[in-house]
């Protein structure tokens, strides 16, 4: 289970290195701005890819049929990717967090409401993302799995542009102040958090299924 996991790492330092560039320029720009909502979710969404494109390189370079002889089980694969997903989320939601609150310091006032809405629906996103993305990954391989990737990103951005739109006319109708109230409730947080958790063990549990029935050649 470790050399699953440094695998991964070592994967991760060696052909990432353009997205630590990248992530840290955006981070730079969500910490000279104020506050801007987009950056937040475009810094967690970039990162979001990682665990699927490690498995693009593990079968690739047919790592997944050289761990069949080693002493692990296949539950153990999954596992990796799913550890590996977790401590990618983590990361990208505590940089961007404070990215976040920086900027918004810096534009003139921290609000904590806004902050716990902001980055629990970030995590959520993050989670959603990995979760649906991993079970069809170990179904049908990376590249079918990446057109998945695909319609999943074209789901979001339909989902956001719906969201804003009914934002939009909420405000107009003079009701976002009640909705905007609620999400910023202190319990937003920990309920996302709890969310994002059982989501994540769920695709982890259908993934372990899938991955056990799958023929590796």
């Amino acid at each position: 289970m470790k050399g699953l996991i440094l695998n991964d790492l070592y994967l991760i330092i060696k052909n990432f290195k353009a997205y630590v560039f990248i992530f840290a320029v955006f981070a730079a720009i969500t910490l000279t701005g104020n506050g801007n909502i987009f950056m937040v979710f475009y810094m967690i969404f970039f990162v979001a890819v990682i665990p699927t494109t490690l498995f693009g390189l593990d079968e690739n370079s047919r790592w997944n049929v050289y761990c069949c002889a080693l002493p692990c089980t296949r539950k153990h694969i999954v596992m990796s990717k799913y550890i590996i997903g977790l401590a990618s989320e983590l990361t990208a939601v505590t940089a961007s967090g404070i990215c976040y609150a920086v900027g918004m310091i810096r534009s003139g006032g921290f609000d904590p409401g806004l902050f716990s809405a902001v980055m629990s629906a970030g995590f959520l996103v993050e989670v959603f993302y990995i979760s649906a993305s991993l079970p069809f990954l170990f179904r049908f391989g990376a590249i079918k799995g990446r057109v998945f990737m695909m319609v999943m990103v074209c789901v979001v951005c339909i989902v956001f542009s719906g969201v804003g739109i009914m934002a939009a006319n909420g405000a107009e109708a003079g009701i976002m102040s009640e909705v905007y109230t609620k999400i910023q409730s202190i319990w937003v947080a920990p309920a996302a958090l709890a969310a994002g958790l059982a989501i994540y063990t769920l695709s982890f549990c259908i993934s372990c299924a899938i991955y056990s029935k799958r023929e590796i050649s």
